[in-house]
């Protein structure tokens, strides 16, 4: 799942190929990207384990089952998930589909989990499965077969949210056919074979971006052909009274809105309100699945996905997402990349002093940046950190400021989990200077 296992591409969208490398502070995290040279440069070892994750591989077929086109797994795993696909009512193309994308995930051993902690059978994070399992009794195991079939059959089959259509013209290029209301979810539901059913499964849930589709739809069609499959009974009539909501898939989906500061006011220079409602403490960027960022699931890139490639997941992506979302979409990456040209986060509020397009301040208003070297955000002195300013509160002269930001991670890892909400107060800022910044278009 979201293995991501082309890094370089978004060097195709015509910025340069960037690494965001691992920030190594305690309590928050900053971020630094440097320029690799061109995307096919390679990335370190060292690199790679703290920014990219990336499945095992592909998984060759196990020995074949029985005959003639049953050139399959041998698996009594894939044969109770091809059963319950059948019984819920899949189409049988669209079972095909997802039968040889966990083939070549996980190769149907549910106990699998890879070195970045990707894990069963569709190779997700253990805690997606857990989230589920608690709501719908299978346990405390992740690895608990019967939970992760039915993840699959009752979740992500039925649930949309899980899925997305950043690479639908991807799959188009690769030859998808028959797409439905531009969906790559419903497009698998309705696939007419095997081959298309694969396509959308591919891109529109696992989102790997890799080069093993062709693998993924050769796998498909065996099992569309295969005994296994035709000994069952497929209606192609899911019962949508069974679908999971968001809030029982174990996710909370907290709708963001992109709202400007509201019930604001100046006093002493400083300008109090709220910008949006991100949420305090430390979670996932589910919160934002409602969003035109459809951030739903571990591998969903926000507005740029060549951003993405270059930042997956750390502080300087989400400031970049947040404030786009905040200002309608009024700020771009080259903005951050002309105000920090060797990649340092925290040096952005000072690189943007000298644009005429912004304003560098000492204080805060709601929906700012604030980007600083070492100092109240617990960056490093050499990479810093960025955050987003949700609201200003003044009391008794002094001002507190809510911030939101990503890869609040002493390793620097930039997980999908490591998004944070948290206060900070004006002693905390002491001498910092200016490091609140806001582009003076937004309103």
């Amino acid at each position: 799942m979201a293995n991501m296992k082309g890094m370089a591409a978004g060097a195709a969208a015509g910025l340069a190929a960037l690494l965001l490398l691992p920030c190594m502070t305690v309590g928050s995290m900053g971020g630094m990207i440097v320029n690799m040279g061109g995307a096919g440069q390679q990335q370190s070892s060292t690199q790679s384990a703290a920014c990219e994750e990336t499945q095992t591989g592909t998984v060759t077929p196990a020995a074949a089952a029985g005959s003639g086109t049953s050139n399959i797994p041998a698996s009594s795993t894939a044969d109770k998930l091809a059963a319950a696909l059948a019984e819920a009512g899949y189409s049988k193309a669209a079972a095909a589909g997802v039968m040889g994308n966990i083939q070549a995930e996980s190769g149907f051993d549910p106990t699998v989990q890879n070195a970045y902690g990707f894990s069963g059978l569709v190779q997700t994070k253990p805690d997606n499965y857990m989230s589920w399992f608690h709501d719908h009794g299978y346990g405390d195991d992740w690895r608990n077969e019967d939970g992760q079939i039915s993840f699959i059959v009752d979740n992500v089959g039925k649930n949309e949210a899980l899925w997305n259509n950043v690479y639908l013209e991807t799959a188009r290029s690769q030859g998808l056919a028959g797409v439905v209301d531009d969906s790559l979810f419903a497009t698998w539901r309705h696939a007419a074979d095997p081959e298309n059913a694969a396509l959308a499964f591919f891109h529109g849930y696992e989102r790997a971006n890799d080069s093993s589709w062709r693998t993924r739809q050769e796998y498909a069609r065996t099992w569309y052909e295969s005994d296994v499959f035709a000994r069952l009974t497929w209606t192609g009539k899911v019962t949508e009274g069974e679908s999971v909501s968001r809030a029982s898939s174990g996710v909370s989906h907290t709708t963001a809105v992109a709202c400007r500061p509201s019930s604001s006011s100046v006093s002493g220079g400083v300008r109090t309100g709220k910008a949006g409602d991100a949420p305090m403490g430390l979670g996932d960027y589910s919160w934002l699945c409602d969003t035109k960022l459809k951030l739903c699931h571990d591998g969903d890139p926000g507005f740029d996905p060549a951003a993405f490639t270059s930042a997956r997941y750390q502080c300087w992506w989400y400031a970049l997402n947040r404030l786009w979302l905040l200002h309608d979409g009024d700020i771009a990456n080259t903005d951050f990349q002309a105000a920090a040209p060797d990649g340092a986060a925290g040096k952005i509020s000072a690189g943007l002093a000298s644009n005429a397009a912004w304003t560098v301040s000492e204080t805060p208003q709601p929906g700012d940046g604030v980007a600083m070297l070492g100092g109240a955000l617990g960056g490093t002195a050499s990479i810093g950190h960025i955050a987003v300013v949700e609201e200003v509160t003044e009391q008794g002269g002094k001002w507190t400021i809510r911030i939101s930001e990503g890869n609040f991670d002493p390793y620097g890892q930039g997980r999908w989990d490591r998004y944070n909400g948290r206060e900070l107060s004006q002693d905390a800022f002491a001498g910092a200077g200016r490091v609140f910044f806001r582009k003076n278009s937004w309103k």
